[in-house]
C-alpha cells in the first residue's frame, strides 16, 4: 500500500493544522519559517501554505515596503493564490529616523484594497534627547498627504510632540482611522488641543476609539480630555461647547488619581453614545 502524502490530507484538516501554526496572538509566529521550507516542497504545499504566510505582514523598512509593492504589482501575484489573501500589514517604525518612508505605503494600500494597515511608532530616545524625537513622518515629502495612507489603526508610543494640537492634526490626517492608541507620550505645549487649527476630513469621521495613558506630567483627568479632543467627542455627539464642557468635567471630576490613563469611545454612526473606561 503506498505511503500516505500531504495532497492526501483532507483540506478541513490541512486547514486545522495551518490554524493551530499561525495564532493570530503572534506566539507561534516564529513557525513560519518551517511552514516557508515545507512550501517550497511541492505545489500542492506551496498552494495551501503561501496564503497563511502573507495573511498577516510586518514592514520595517522602506525596503520592506518597496520589496512588497513589486510582489503585489506582478500580474502573477493577482492571478496566484495570494491574491486576496493578505488580511493585515503591520507598519512598525522607529522614530525618529533619519528618513520617513511611511508615504510609500500609499502604493500598497492602492493594490490592497481589502488589507487593514495598522502603524505602531516607537520612540527609545532618552529624555535628553526627547527635544529632537518628534516625529515627522511625512516631513520631507510635502506633496505626498497622510490620507493617502489607509491606516485602520495608530499606536504611538514614547514619542514627542510640540503640542496635544500637533497630535490631533495628524491624527486627523488619517480619514479612515479607527483607532488610535498613545502611551508614554511628551508634549512640549500640553496645553488643550485647539479645535480651530485642526484639519477638517475630507471624509466622514471613522475615528471611535482612543486611549491616552502615561503621558509626561499629565493627570489623568486631562489625558481623558485629551482623548477626548482627539476623537472630537463633543462635536461628534451634537453638543454645543458650553454643554460638552460641563458634561466632561462632570465625569472627569469622578475619575481616581490613580489610574494611569484613559479610552474614550464613541458607540453609533452619530456618537449617539459616548462612554470612558480607565486602564
Amino acid at each position: 500500500m503506498p505511503g500516505a502524502t500531504g495532497a492526501d490530507l483532507p483540506p478541513e484538516t490541512l486547514s486545522l493544522i495551518l490554524k493551530c501554526l499561525i495564532s493570530s496572538t503572534g506566539k507561534h509566529r516564529h513557525l513560519k519559517h518551517g511552514l516557508s521550507a515545507s512550501s517550497l516542497v511541492c505545489k500542492f504545499w506551496s498552494e495551501a501554505i503561501r496564503p497563511v504566510l502573507f495573511r498577516e505582514l510586518t514592514l520595517r523598512t522602506a525596503e520592506d515596503v518597496r520589496f512588497l509593492k513589486n510582489i503585489v504589482s506582478s500580474h502573477r501575484f493577482t492571478t496566484s493564490s495570494l491574491s486576496g489573501a493578505i488580511e493585515k500589514i503591520y507598519i512598525h517604525q522607529e522614530a525618529p529616523e533619519t528618513k520617513p518612508w511611511l508615504h510609500h505605503v500609499h502604493g500598497l494600500s492602492t493594490r490592497l484594497p481589502k488589507t487593514r494597515f495598522q502603524c505602531t511608532v516607537v520612540n527609545r530616545a532618552s529624555d535628553s534627547e526627547q527635544a529632537a524625537g518628534c516625529w515627522a513622518p511625512f516631513r520631507s515629502i510635502p506633496r505626498v498627504t497622510p490620507s493617502y495612507v489607509r491606516l485602520s489603526e495608530l499606536t504611538l508610543h514614547g514619542v514627542v510632540f510640540t503640542s496635544t494640537t500637533e497630535l490631533a492634526r495628524l491624527v486627523d490626517n488619517f480619514p479612515t482611522l479607527e483607532r488610535c492608541t498613545c502611551d508614554q507620550l511628551t508634549f512640549l505645549d500640553p496645553s488643550p488641543v485647539v479645535q480651530s487649527r485642526r484639519i477638517r476630513r475630507r471624509a466622514s469621521l471613522t475615528l471611535w476609539w482612543c486611549n491616552v495613558s502615561r503621558c509626561k506630567d499629565m493627570a489623568v483627568s486631562v489625558q481623558a480630555a485629551l482623548a477626548a479632543d482627539v476623537v472630537a467627542a463633543g462635536r461628534r455627539t451634537g453638543l454645543d461647547d458650553r454643554t460638552w464642557d460641563a458634561t466632561l468635567q462632570a465625569l472627569l471630576a469622578s475619575v481616581p488619581d490613580t489610574f494611569e490613563g484613559a479610552t474614550v469611545h464613541l458607540d453609533g454612526q452619530n456618537g449617539n453614545v459616548f462612554g470612558t473606561s480607565s486602564n
